[in-house]
């Protein structure tokens, strides 16, 4: 079960991702968690996917996820997600992560 805060999800933050093929599709699963140390596993979502990996990174010649390019993937998958802050919904039995909105998104300067 997922923690709410009056009806909004708390945040987690992505300690480690990892990408694998399942099925042929490509998913993105992360270790995450929250400011009180709950941690859990987490898929981020296919529209998120789609958005941090080109198209031909993903696919290649065919139409299904290419695991040549696994380790690349992995690559790209880390650097952009890891230490960032999501938001988790549960479907089921799976939980999913989308990123934060940017009205959600803070800058300090340095």
């Amino acid at each position: 079960m997922i923690e709410r805060r009056k009806g909004v999800f708390v945040s987690y933050v992505i300690l480690s991702t990892r990408a694998i093929i399942r099925a042929g599709h490509l998913e993105i699963v992360s270790k995450v968690r929250n400011d009180r140390g709950e941690r859990l596993d987490a898929v981020m979502f296919q529209r998120e996917v789609a958005a941090l990996i080109p198209r031909f990174v993903l696919i290649g010649s065919n139409r299904k996820a290419n695991r040549a390019l696994l380790e690349t993937i992995q690559s790209i998958a880390s650097r952009m997600t890891e230490g960032r802050r999501v938001t988790i919904y549960e479907r089921g039995d799976t939980c999913y992560y989308s990123f934060m909105s940017w009205e959600e998104v803070f800058f300090s300067s340095i």
